[in-house]
């Protein structure tokens, strides 16, 4: 019983993986935003029937999108090294990354 829960924690450890690594970078990337976009005049003036009453930078969903395609290319870089899962087909990756 022991080593059938070692095979399965080992091979699919991964699927825990590159959630953690797209929370991780959508941080970073979030923060980079907030400093970022008011430099670039992406911000959210409020007026009229706003919900908040300080100016707030725009742009929070690029690092979210951002954090999406760097995991997802991570992990078919992985699948494409590994034959832990199966291996996709260069049509399959491009198929995925662009509606990307």
């Amino acid at each position: 019983m022991l080593t059938f829960m070692q095979n399965i924690l080992i091979r699919y450890s991964n699927l825990l993986v590159y959630p953690i690594v797209a929370a991780a970078l959508a941080l970073f990337f979030t923060y980079i935003c907030l400093f970022l976009m008011p430099r670039l005049g992406f911000m959210d003036i409020p007026r009229g029937r706003h919900a908040h009453k300080a100016p707030t930078p725009r742009g929070g969903g690029i690092a979210i999108v951002l954090a999406f395609v760097a995991a997802s290319g991570l992990f078919l870089l992985n699948t494409v090294e590994n034959t832990v899962f199966p291996p996709f087909s260069s049509s399959q990756i491009l198929g995925f990354c662009i509606p990307a």
